[in-house]
């Protein structure tokens, strides 16, 4: 098979760092497990992408381990298991990393016996009673009066509330940021925690909406306190995987389709970072990103999508085929 760089027709990898361009197979025979980001690697909303279920198929017949890590803490794993299994997509609960989950598995860490308050949906809610961890705040969060004084006159000063949880909360209310900021000046050792930084969410009319990381800042910003952040681009989701499945980082990969966070969450981890041309990052992000010399963090390897792995495959057994077959005949 003829080795081109990504976006010519051969679904072939290229190697971002000095430019070279090496075969798929190369390496898929070097990583044991495959990480994958979801919303854009895997699916757009409801449609799951060309080739994905078949790809998925082949790693695993390969012996390889599967995981799937998002940023999205308003679904609980549970939540998850079933959008995958209404997309035909293999996979076991244990295999699927959420946001949600990893602050609730944080706190835990922590030996945390307190309630945590919460700004945030009802899969963050689900995963932190999993856990044992009470919680106040969330989806159940009463709304004030009118007025500035009433928001003032609500907020709560209960001593049992030990941690704040700062999510994506499309309910969230002035108030809500109050109170989270209430308890954290309140106490200094109070939990501060934020499941992503990610600033904004796009959505398939174009609007652009703010992300959990909007929410934070606006906490941050009140508080002068900085949020310990569980989701990626940092390191806690990835370090809870290593030690629940003990995986060798020299052997795993990342997918994903974000310059942000799956790319930076890969190589800091010490993981090969695959990015994929299927999501939010277009060929012209991919090359200004390439091009600036701040841009920090560059992706180990590019695909278009994360089907080609087995693609590349298909094709390069093909010609191997008629390789053999020429060479029978001319013989």
């Amino acid at each position: 098979m003829e080795a081109t760089e990504c976006g010519g027709r051969s679904p072939s990898l290229v190697n971002c760092g000095d430019g070279r361009v090496c075969e798929v197979g190369q390496i898929v025979n070097g990583l044991d497990n495959f990480l994958f980001d979801c919303d854009g690697v895997l699916w757009h909303g409801e449609k799951v992408l060309d080739g994905i279920i078949e790809t998925l198929s082949f790693l695993r017949s390969q012996g390889k381990r599967l995981f799937f890590v998002t940023n999205n803490a308003t679904k609980s794993r549970k939540d998850y298991l079933k959008k995958f299994q209404r997309l035909g997509i293999y996979a076991l609960p244990e295999e699927i990393y959420t946001a949600g989950y990893a602050a609730a598995a944080y706190l835990k860490s922590l030996g945390f016996k307190k309630t945590a308050f919460v700004i945030g949906a009802s899969g963050l809610e689900e995963e932190l009673t999993l856990a044992g961890i009470k919680w106040i705040g969330g989806t159940e969060y009463p709304i004030a009066g009118p007025a500035l004084e009433d928001v003032a006159s609500s907020i709560n000063c209960d001593p049992e509330v030990g941690a704040v949880i700062v999510s994506l909360d499309w309910r969230c209310t002035y108030e809500k940021i109050a109170q989270a900021a209430s308890f954290l000046r309140r106490d200094k050792n109070c939990v501060f925690v934020g499941t992503n930084p990610d600033p904004k969410l796009n959505t398939a009319s174009g609007v652009v909406l703010p992300g959990a990381g909007s929410l934070l800042a606006a906490v941050e910003t009140t508080t002068g306190r900085k949020a310990s952040v569980v989701g990626k681009p940092e390191p806690l989701m990835l370090d809870l995987m290593v030690a629940e499945h003990r995986l060798d980082r020299r052997r795993t990969g990342m997918v994903g389709d974000a310059l942000t966070t799956d790319i930076p969450f890969g190589k800091r981890g010490g993981l090969t970072s695959i990015l994929v041309m299927s999501g939010v990052t277009t060929r012209a992000d991919f090359e200004a990103h390439r091009a600036s010399k701040e841009s920090g963090v560059h992706p180990d390897f590019v695909l278009e999508s994360a089907a080609d792995i087995l693609r590349a495959r298909t094709l390069a057994s093909r010609a191997a085929v008629v390789e053999t077959d020429h060479r029978h005949h001319t013989n």
